[in-house]
């Protein structure tokens, strides 16, 4: 189940590092946007092989989760937008908005 989670988060580590680029980050990685993006490459397409090799059970519930979690961060937002709920943020992070 976790092989999607790793691809989700190569994804949003190349499209931070694309959409904010001067952002003060605890650690940094020394290569450019072009650098990251086949630096996540490799791994890919080992859990994509992982994912081929497993089970069809596996792959569903894996896929199943990955739905559900796009639909609650959808719902979360639009909770938020309503305010409805307040999450709380950490004032040592940088605001991205």
């Amino acid at each position: 189940m976790s092989c999607f989670g790793l691809i989700l988060e190569f994804i949003a580590f190349v499209r931070l590092r694309m959409k904010y680029p001067t952002v003060s980050r605890p650690y940094k990685i020394p290569i450019g946007t072009v650098g990251a993006i086949v630096m996540c490459i490799p791994p890919t397409i080992l859990i994509c092989v992982v994912l081929t090799l497993s089970s069809l059970k596996n792959a569903v519930v894996s896929i199943v989760a990955l739905v559900i979690g796009l639909v609650m961060q959808s719902y979360l937002k639009h909770v938020e937008n309503k305010r409805w709920l307040k999450f709380s943020t950490n004032a040592d992070l940088p605001d991205l908005h």
